[in-house]
């Protein structure tokens, strides 16, 4: 069986796609390239989900921001809004905050049984792991209220029970400002679910209203340190992967293009190539990783 290194580039314009094969491997090479091609996934699935929530975080960002913006052209003769225009904004804004629910608790779910899979229940790592979400529980707020708050919109109720956009002028009236309020209320929250837990605590000491987007900031802030603790238990591993990968490739990425290892090659009577498999190297996160090495 043949393995070879090779790149490809597809064309903007044309969407062609360029197949150059540069290096053969023999089978002990290729098994090496594919355990370490594994091993950088591995990291690549975690960081593919924690975009996942800054994704959604920026997605749920934008529909506010431009939300303001429509509002404020459509409805200055119209204070407070039209109610249809509300109501789908309402709508929306819930649809996009239990996305971000969502991809939070499957990104931490994910990298856990990840950990798990790798270190053991019992390792000494994967308990130093496991001791950092739980100080992150105890010492965060958005943390805690967050991750019930996805049980609640799950069997309860929709998270955010209302919104609302009101109209501030100048003194003169040339100048227009709009503010969409976004904000729970918590004694709908406390009245609705009766298992938030210690979070209940935490609800009774809020103000009646309290709004939503600061928490969604700590909550990713909080998910960007879980991914990196995940990377740093890594850092060893990741290193051979890296150097190794780097070097293996370093003729190859100068052309750029999806750098790859071929394998399972099909010919046509003729004997020109019909079809083949292949293997791409992650390149982003393979920078990255040499990046987050570089760093003290």
């Amino acid at each position: 069986m043949e393995f070879k290194l090779g790149v490809q580039n597809e064309d903007r314009e044309t969407g062609n796609l360029t197949i150059e094969f540069l290096e053969e491997l023999s089978e002990n090479e290729f098994n090496e390239f594919s355990a370490a091609l594994a091993k950088l996934e591995e990291l690549h699935s975690v960081r593919r989900l924690k975009e996942f929530v800054t994704l959604n975080e920026q997605d749920l960002t934008d529909y506010l921001n431009d939300s303001v913006k429509v509002l404020l052209n459509k409805s200055q003769n119209f204070a407070g809004g039209r109610s249809s225009e509300m109501r789908e904004i309402h709508i929306n804004i819930n649809r996009l905050i239990l996305n971000y629910l969502s991809s939070t608790r499957t990104f931490i779910d994910h990298t856990t049984t990840f950990l798990v899979r790798k270190l053991g229940e019992h390792s000494e790592d994967f308990a130093g792991f496991k001791g950092q979400l739980s100080k992150f529980y105890d010492q965060s707020f958005a943390y805690r209220f967050l991750t019930k708050l996805r049980n609640y919109a799950q069997h309860v109720d929709i998270p955010i029970e209302g919104v609302q956009f009101l109209i501030s002028y100048n003194d003169d009236r040339t100048l227009a400002q709009g503010t969409l309020t976004v904000e729970f209320k918590r004694d709908h929250l406390l009245e609705k679910f009766q298992k938030w837990g210690t979070v209940k605590t935490d609800l009774l000491a809020m103000e009646t209203v309290f709004p939503l987007m600061p928490l969604i900031y700590e909550m990713t802030f909080y998910i960007e340190l879980i991914e990196r603790s995940a990377e740093l238990i890594f850092r060893s591993e990741l290193s051979e992967v890296a150097n190794y990968l780097t070097e293996k490739i370093e003729t190859l990425k100068h052309k750029g293009g999806d750098v790859f290892a071929g394998y399972n090659f099909e010919d046509k009577e003729d004997g020109s190539l019909l079809n083949f498999s292949q293997k791409i190297v992650p390149l982003q996160t393979l920078n990255y990783v040499i990046e987050i090495l570089a760093e003290k």
